[in-house]
């Protein structure tokens, strides 16, 4: 068993990172980054909240046909799929918009994918 061989060259000198953080008294976020409409921007993300509980009721369902028709029919149905890939995608924006990282609003405000 071979042992590893020591170097003796000098290792660099450490780099010092800057800190991402801002400095006391910068603000994080600026009123520019606000929705124009607020209450607006609230109504719209109570709907979506309603809509995530009745898309997470339709991705159950979906399952469910998805499992019995891999049991019986022993493939999987494309429509059901791409219907869940869809859902996934339209869940993606609607968190998003939830949590006010993007005030881009799901489907029906944009085209389904």
């Amino acid at each position: 068993m071979k042992t590893p061989k020591k170097t003796t060259s000098e290792s660099p000198d450490p780099v010092v990172l800057e800190n991402p953080a801002p400095e006391a008294g910068e603000a994080v976020d600026s009123v520019d980054d606000l929705p124009k409409n607020v209450w607006l921007h609230g109504l719209l993300m109570l709907i979506i909240a309603v809509l995530v509980r009745v898309v997470g009721a339709l991705a159950t369902l979906a399952a469910v046909i998805q499992f019995f028709w891999m049991l019986f029919g022993k493939k999987r149905n494309e429509g059901i799929k791409t219907f869940g890939e869809g859902m996934a995608e339209w869940m993606s924006k609607a968190t998003l918009f939830l949590a006010g990282t993007s005030d881009e609003k799901p489907f029906p405000w944009t085209p389904w994918k």
